[in-house]
């Protein structure tokens, strides 16, 4: 009789003698269950950590990639800043001012070359302080406002001459802010002059940022239709509503407290019994008003 391993073996296990080597040493022989005949495998080699750790390095790397790109470099512009001081000086003109602060994230988030806005709406909407306040930015970027005829209104040498003096103050990597305010009969010479700078700038790699102000009747006809066609379609449209009594009412408070003044309501009433209205809207937003309110206090420049 066969020994067996115990009671509760459950199986009889027998030794298969080993084969001998060529120098007659045994090799331990496999052991085979006696009820089944099979013999034991081993265990499968572990499969190969190559492929895991590919894909750990590439995600790191895209990681690493991403926390890069997040950072705000110091040649950016502050988008946090920016909205908050714009939102302050825009009565009513949040939706315009969330636009454009989008639009300037993605192009430094992208490392875009050039940014164009076209900022149109009726008078007195803000077209004039939206320009102004992107002049006064300050930090990384070389900014210049120009208005009208006396600074557009010029021959295509002296256009020439002033997109050159635009790009000496600009440094390569950094922000050139060139805003146009009030093109209204010089349409054709704005989009002279923004062509000259972009074609200056890109070859001194500089980012350049335009913005261009106007009314529906300043691209109106056949010169200034055209000139939308071609210079000004690949610009943003920032979009600037008319202005509600209560948005002209906190236009003319805030104008007066950046000069020190604290208006009273029936001052400010008085201001608006003198504003024409288009059913709920200003005819000509804030613009009239600040010119009645002008008259009846005595406002220093702030």
């Amino acid at each position: 009789m066969a020994d067996s391993d115990g009671p509760d073996s459950g199986a009889v296990r027998r030794r298969v003698a080993a084969p001998a080597d060529s120098g007659g040493r045994q090799v331990p022989a496999p052991v085979s269950d006696g009820a089944s005949g099979r013999r034991r495998r081993s265990k499968p080699a572990p499969p190969l950590l190559l492929p895991g750790l590919l894909f750990s390095v590439a995600v790191s790397g895209l990681l690493g990639w991403w926390l890069l790109r997040s950072v705000t470099s110091d040649a950016d512009i502050d988008t946090v800043a920016l909205a908050s001081t714009l939102s302050d000086a825009l009565v009513a003109q949040q939706a315009a001012v969330a636009a454009l602060v989008a639009h300037l994230r993605r192009a430094q988030s992208s490392g875009a070359q050039r940014l164009d806005f076209l900022a149109l709406g009726p008078v007195g909407t803000g077209k004039t302080l939206l320009s102004q306040r992107l002049e006064a930015l300050g930090g990384p970027v070389a900014a210049r406002r120009l208005v009208g005829g006396a600074e557009i209104g010029r021959d295509r040498r002296a256009l020439d001459l002033l997109a050159a003096d635009l790009l000496s103050a600009a440094a390569p990597g950094r922000w050139l802010l060139l805003a146009l305010d009030d093109i209204t009969h010089y349409v054709p010479e704005a989009v002279y002059l923004l062509e000259a700078v972009g074609a200056a700038a890109a070859a001194a790699d500089v980012r350049l940022m335009t913005l261009v102000t106007a009314t529906t009747d300043d691209l109106a006809g056949e010169r200034g239709a055209d000139a939308e066609r071609q210079a000004f379609r690949h610009a943003h449209r920032v979009r600037l509503r008319p202005l509600r009594r209560a948005e002209v009412a906190d236009c003319l408070r805030r104008f007066a407290a950046g000069r020190g003044v604290q208006l009273g309501q029936e001052t400010v009433d008085a201001v608006l019994e003198a504003v024409p209205f288009e059913g709920q809207y200003a005819a000509q937003g804030c613009k009239l008003a600040l010119y009645q309110l002008q008259t009846l206090v005595n406002l220093k420049d702030g």
